[in-house]
């Protein structure tokens, strides 16, 4: 009887353990999809790595959420107030630019529409790193 109980409890903890895990998993999806697409379509000329971008990396949150945008861009997009606000796609300018005006990347190939919304789903969900 002892035995059973135990057996049942040990596997009970085991589903739980495996449903918290696939949930992690889950959450992190959406960051791993967005740095994927951002890499694809913009790492070329707007990563540190590749070109020396001094001005900001789209591959470091840090670099998104405080660089201030110039001011040509901002004449362009006067609701954008960085190129990212976690939570606000409609403040974000890698949002604005890439899933509102298509103006990046500025030639083909462009994000596919599943690869946009991937994209605004993690800002709206707060944009997470990896």
């Amino acid at each position: 009887m002892m035995r059973a109980l135990a057996l049942a409890i040990f596997s009970a903890l085991v589903s739980v353990q495996m449903v918290v895990v696939a949930d992690d998993d889950a959450k992190d999806k959406p960051a791993a999809n967005a740095y994927a697409i951002l890499n694809k379509y913009c790492g070329k000329c707007h990563h540190e790595a590749h070109r020396g971008n001094k001005d900001y990396d789209v591959l470091s949150l840090k670099s998104l959420e405080k660089v201030t945008p110039s001011a040509t861009v901002m004449k362009k997009f006067p609701e954008g107030k960085s190129y990212l606000v976690p939570k606000k796609p409609d403040q974000s300018l890698i949002w604005l630019r890439a899933g509102v005006k298509k103006d990046m990347p500025p030639r083909d190939p462009k994000p596919s529409d599943d690869e946009l919304e991937s994209l605004k789903k993690w800002v709206e969900e707060g944009a997470r790193s990896q």
